[in-house]
Protein backbone atom coordinates (compact mmCIF):
# COMPACT_ATOMS: atom_id res chain seq x y z
CA UNK A 1 0.00 0.00 0.00
CA UNK A 2 1.55 3.80 -1.16
CA UNK A 3 0.93 5.99 1.17
CA UNK A 4 2.78 9.53 0.62
CA UNK A 5 3.81 11.39 4.08
CA UNK A 6 2.94 15.17 3.68
CA UNK A 7 5.66 17.31 1.97
CA UNK A 8 7.74 19.20 4.20
CA UNK A 9 8.32 22.35 3.52
CA UNK A 10 11.91 24.17 3.73
CA UNK A 11 10.93 25.87 6.70
CA UNK A 12 10.97 22.75 8.37
CA UNK A 13 14.48 21.30 7.68
CA UNK A 14 16.32 24.74 8.35
CA UNK A 15 16.17 24.15 11.68
CA UNK A 16 18.55 21.14 11.48
CA UNK A 17 22.00 21.19 12.03
CA UNK A 18 24.19 19.38 9.43
CA UNK A 19 23.16 16.51 10.54
CA UNK A 20 20.15 17.06 12.40
CA UNK A 21 17.44 14.56 12.46
CA UNK A 22 14.03 14.26 11.16
CA UNK A 23 11.74 12.29 12.70
CA UNK A 24 8.47 11.12 10.36
CA UNK A 25 5.77 9.18 12.16
CA UNK A 26 4.40 6.70 9.68
CA UNK A 27 1.09 4.48 10.40
CA UNK A 28 1.64 1.04 11.25
CA UNK A 29 2.32 -1.38 8.35
CA UNK A 30 2.43 -5.15 7.79
CA UNK A 31 4.83 -6.08 5.62
CA UNK A 32 7.55 -2.87 6.40
CA UNK A 33 8.17 0.18 4.48
CA UNK A 34 9.15 1.16 0.90
CA UNK A 35 11.49 4.70 1.55
CA UNK A 36 11.52 7.16 -0.85
CA UNK A 37 12.44 10.50 -0.83
CA UNK A 38 12.22 13.06 -3.75
CA UNK A 39 13.22 16.41 -3.88
CA UNK A 40 10.42 18.81 -5.62
CA UNK A 41 12.31 22.20 -6.16
CA UNK A 42 15.42 21.98 -8.33
CA UNK A 43 18.75 22.86 -6.66
CA UNK A 44 19.65 26.82 -7.34
CA UNK A 45 23.20 25.51 -9.18
CA UNK A 46 24.27 29.01 -7.87
CA UNK A 47 27.71 29.47 -5.06
CA UNK A 48 25.54 32.12 -2.92
CA UNK A 49 22.88 29.10 -2.43
CA UNK A 50 23.54 25.90 -0.40
CA UNK A 51 20.98 23.85 -1.23
CA UNK A 52 21.98 20.35 -1.76
CA UNK A 53 20.37 17.76 0.31
CA UNK A 54 21.83 14.44 1.39
CA UNK A 55 20.02 11.65 3.26
CA UNK A 56 23.47 10.26 5.84
CA UNK A 57 20.98 7.51 7.12
CA UNK A 58 17.89 6.54 8.57
CA UNK A 59 16.60 4.49 11.17
CA UNK A 60 13.26 2.94 12.56
CA UNK A 61 12.28 3.79 16.31
CA UNK A 62 10.01 1.49 17.68
CA UNK A 63 8.49 3.55 20.55
CA UNK A 64 7.63 0.96 23.29
CA UNK A 65 8.31 0.90 27.08
CA UNK A 66 10.40 -1.76 27.31
CA UNK A 67 11.06 -3.44 30.71
CA UNK A 68 14.22 -5.87 32.09
CA UNK A 69 13.34 -7.16 35.46
CA UNK A 70 16.67 -7.96 37.24
CA UNK A 71 18.95 -6.63 34.75
CA UNK A 72 21.40 -3.98 35.09
CA UNK A 73 21.97 -1.93 32.25
CA UNK A 74 24.65 0.73 31.32
CA UNK A 75 24.12 3.01 27.98
CA UNK A 76 27.35 4.89 26.58
CA UNK A 77 27.29 6.85 24.04
CA UNK A 78 30.33 8.82 22.56
CA UNK A 79 32.00 10.12 19.05
CA UNK A 80 33.52 7.15 16.63
CA UNK A 81 36.32 10.26 15.85
CA UNK A 82 37.66 10.03 19.09
CA UNK A 83 38.96 6.06 18.86
CA UNK A 84 41.31 4.45 16.23
CA UNK A 85 39.38 1.54 17.85
CA UNK A 86 36.08 0.46 19.76
CA UNK A 87 37.18 1.13 23.38
CA UNK A 88 36.60 -1.56 25.71
CA UNK A 89 34.73 -0.32 28.67
CA UNK A 90 35.34 -1.79 32.17
CA UNK A 91 32.73 -1.35 34.78
CA UNK A 92 33.31 -1.70 38.56
CA UNK A 93 29.63 -2.35 39.92
CA UNK A 94 27.90 -3.78 43.50
CA UNK A 95 24.99 -5.28 41.70
CA UNK A 96 23.26 -8.79 43.33
CA UNK A 97 22.66 -8.33 47.01
CA UNK A 98 23.31 -11.62 48.40
CA UNK A 99 22.34 -13.33 51.76
CA UNK A 100 24.84 -12.56 54.34
CA UNK A 101 24.87 -13.86 58.35
CA UNK A 102 22.71 -11.04 60.40
CA UNK A 103 25.98 -10.19 62.66
CA UNK A 104 28.29 -9.36 59.21
CA UNK A 105 29.51 -5.92 58.23
CA UNK A 106 30.14 -6.58 54.71
CA UNK A 107 31.92 -3.21 54.33
CA UNK A 108 34.33 -3.82 56.98
CA UNK A 109 34.44 -7.49 56.25
CA UNK A 110 34.15 -8.27 60.34
CA UNK A 111 31.61 -10.14 62.42
CA UNK A 112 30.57 -8.97 65.53
CA UNK A 113 29.46 -11.09 67.92
CA UNK A 114 27.90 -14.63 67.92
CA UNK A 115 26.17 -15.62 64.82
CA UNK A 116 22.25 -16.83 65.94
CA UNK A 117 22.05 -18.41 62.07
CA UNK A 118 19.76 -15.58 60.68
CA UNK A 119 20.97 -13.63 57.12
CA UNK A 120 20.03 -10.60 55.91
CA UNK A 121 20.96 -8.73 52.27
CA UNK A 122 24.11 -6.97 51.69
CA UNK A 123 26.34 -7.14 49.36
CA UNK A 124 29.90 -8.73 50.16
CA UNK A 125 32.61 -9.77 48.02
CA UNK A 126 33.56 -12.46 49.64
CA UNK A 127 33.37 -15.48 47.67
CA UNK A 128 31.66 -17.97 50.46
CA UNK A 129 28.52 -16.06 50.58
CA UNK A 130 28.49 -15.09 46.87
CA UNK A 131 28.72 -19.32 46.34
CA UNK A 132 26.05 -20.12 48.81
CA UNK A 133 23.31 -17.57 46.74
CA UNK A 134 24.25 -19.36 43.68
CA UNK A 135 23.74 -22.59 45.57
CA UNK A 136 20.73 -21.99 46.92
CA UNK A 137 19.03 -19.27 44.49
CA UNK A 138 16.03 -20.42 42.58
CA UNK A 139 16.01 -17.80 40.01
CA UNK A 140 19.43 -18.62 38.84
CA UNK A 141 21.35 -21.11 41.07
CA UNK A 142 20.56 -24.56 42.00
CA UNK A 143 17.83 -23.89 44.44
CA UNK A 144 15.34 -25.80 43.03
CA UNK A 145 17.52 -28.91 43.74
CA UNK A 146 19.33 -27.75 46.92
CA UNK A 147 17.24 -26.17 49.72
CA UNK A 148 19.09 -23.86 52.22
CA UNK A 149 19.02 -26.35 55.06
CA UNK A 150 20.84 -29.12 52.87
CA UNK A 151 23.72 -26.69 53.64
CA UNK A 152 26.15 -26.57 56.22
CA UNK A 153 25.99 -22.68 57.09
CA UNK A 154 27.98 -22.99 59.75
CA UNK A 155 31.00 -24.49 57.99
CA UNK A 156 30.21 -21.96 55.60
CA UNK A 157 30.31 -18.83 58.22
CA UNK A 158 33.88 -21.18 59.41
CA UNK A 159 35.30 -20.63 56.06
CA UNK A 160 34.25 -17.08 54.97
CA UNK A 161 35.77 -16.01 58.18
CA UNK A 162 39.03 -17.52 56.70
CA UNK A 163 38.50 -15.68 53.86
CA UNK A 164 38.03 -12.18 55.04
CA UNK A 165 41.52 -12.78 57.30
CA UNK A 166 44.01 -9.99 56.41
CA UNK A 167 47.02 -11.52 55.32
CA UNK A 168 49.99 -10.93 57.07
CA UNK A 169 52.42 -10.36 54.18
CA UNK A 170 52.88 -6.46 54.88
CA UNK A 171 50.20 -5.63 52.17
CA UNK A 172 47.43 -6.70 54.38
CA UNK A 173 44.99 -7.39 51.95
CA UNK A 174 42.03 -9.86 52.37
CA UNK A 175 42.58 -13.67 51.63
CA UNK A 176 40.17 -14.12 49.13
CA UNK A 177 37.35 -11.81 47.53
CA UNK A 178 35.52 -12.46 44.09
CA UNK A 179 34.17 -10.05 42.04
CA UNK A 180 31.99 -12.47 40.29
CA UNK A 181 30.00 -12.06 37.21
CA UNK A 182 26.94 -13.88 36.09
CA UNK A 183 26.09 -14.30 32.24
CA UNK A 184 23.09 -16.26 30.85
Amino acid sequence: MNRPVPPLSLLELTDLSDFGTLRINLPAATSGWLLRVTRITPNQNNNKIADIMQIAGFTEVIDAKLRYPNTALLYIEFSAEQFRSIPAVTVETKLKRVLVPANYNPVARTYSGIWDGSFKLAWTDNPTWMTYDITVSDRFGLGRRIKPWMVDKWELYRISQYCDQLVPDGIRLRRFDSDLGLHP
